[in-house]
């Protein structure tokens, strides 16, 4: 009996690369998001957005940066 996969809905080179073992490039984070220097911080959030993220499985702290450098990056000039 074959293994059903959960990927099948993956774009198609994607799904070719899972298949295959091949690695794909456009998913490795370049140079300069390995090496970002971290700042410690204490922030405030309102519950429900910080419950919300939390509901979203681990690195909700990541997702706070992502969501801030996207803000950042929209709103820069």
């Amino acid at each position: 009996m074959k293994k059903e996969t959960s990927y099948k809905d993956a774009p198609a080179d994607i799904i070719e690369a899972i298949e295959t073992g091949r690695v794909v490039v456009d998913l490795i984070p370049g140079p300069n998001q390995l090496v970002r220097k971290k700042k410690p911080i204490t922030i405030r959030i309102d519950d429900d957005i910080l419950d919300w993220l939390k509901t979203l499985g681990k690195g909700y702290q990541t997702r706070i940066n992502a969501i801030l450098r996207s803000y950042m990056q929209t709103h820069q000039k």
